[in-house]
């Protein structure tokens, strides 16, 4: 668009909220991002949310460090800084987003060793991140971030140079009003504290959930494991959760990966009360067993039943498995 139009169209909408996604990717035109962005940092008071895809052009910092203060309604910010950024980065821009009053949200993919130190963050009043970087740079911004946080999604990247050494886990890190958490790995995991932990999805070693989950004394509810767990870690993980209500374990190819959520499901002194189970299974033999935990938990009284829905693909499940599924489904399911 004109520079003229993109003017006119701002203060025509004035004063609505806007929503600013920059892609400063290597195949735009820099000169007319930046002429772009200098209209729109006029406007930087009314910013509501604001992502920024690909920075790594010294002239976008240029051009952001003028927006200093004056981000009153920003309220989420998301961000890619590419492996050109580190060189780029100026070091007076760290402090652009220290004062952003009503800033709670962050995203940012950062394949870099930029560090916290490097971007300043108003940590003290973050509630939800998403995490996409070295275990270096989120080790570092973790406790900083960790009184206020709430909800956590980390992605950790490991060293390529296989001669380099991971950082030192410290002994804890409490997390004391979070209350949502998904990983990549297992990662660090076995240094946090989390008291209000009710959510945790993991895709990899579940061994230090244990751990974690031990060591919070957490009401968990919810538990997604995207990994192939064994059939003793899986037994045990689930029996000794009595809160726990949603379950959803992918990549079961195996009876014994299942056959302990029976056990623990029918015959533990407190077992958990489960709402809704969810399986991606490998192979057709395991629907059975999930289909008679199922019906093991449909089939109790109606005033203590909890079970209200189970996933599966279909396409995998044999018929006579699927009319049981069905009769269930009828009945209320």
């Amino acid at each position: 668009f004109p520079k003229a139009a993109v003017d006119t169209q701002l203060r025509l909408a004035y004063p609505v909220p806007l929503d600013i996604v920059f892609d400063v990717g290597p195949f735009k035109r820099a000169s007319h991002l930046c002429k772009l962005l200098r209209i729109l940092a006029r406007q930087s008071n009314r910013w509501s949310r604001l992502t920024l895809k690909w920075i790594y052009i010294p002239k976008i910092f240029s051009v952001l460090r003028h927006v200093k203060g004056r981000l009153s309604r920003l309220e989420s910010l998301k961000f890619d800084v590419g492996f050109d950024a580190e060189e780029a980065w100026p070091s007076d821009f760290a402090d652009v987003f220290t004062i952003a009053p009503r800033l709670r949200h962050v995203d940012a993919t950062i394949l870099t060793d930029i560090l916290a130190s490097d971007l300043s963050l108003p940590q003290h009043q973050l509630t939800r991140v998403r995490l996409s970087s070295s275990s270096r740079s989120v080790l570092e911004l973790l406790p900083l971030i960790a009184p206020t946080l709430t909800e956590a999604t980390l992605q950790v990247y490991e060293p390529n140079d296989a001669d380099e050494i991971l950082p030192t886990l410290p002994p804890v890190v409490e997390l004391p009003q979070l209350q949502r958490m998904s990983l990549d790995n297992d990662w660090g995991l076995g240094c946090l504290v989390v008291p209000s932990l009710t959510s945790l999805k993991l895709d990899g070693n579940i061994e230090n959930v244990h751990t974690i989950l031990h060591r919070s004394n957490c009401q968990l509810k919810l538990l997604d494991l995207d990994c192939v767990p064994t059939s003793d870690a899986l037994s045990s993980l689930v029996s000794q959760r009595p809160t726990l209500s949603h379950l959803r374990v992918g990549l079961i190819y195996d009876l014994a990966g299942l056959a302990p959520l029976l056990d623990a499901q029918n015959t533990s002194d407190n077992p958990p009360k489960f709402v809704s189970m969810e399986i991606q299974p490998w192979g057709a033999q395991i629907f059975e067993p999930f289909c008679s935990a199922a019906e093991a938990c449909w089939n109790l009284p109606q005033d203590i039943r909890c079970l209200r829905s189970v996933c599966f693909p279909k396409k995998m499940c044999p018929p006579s498995i699927w009319e049981r599924f069905e009769k269930m489904r009828l009945e209320g399911l």
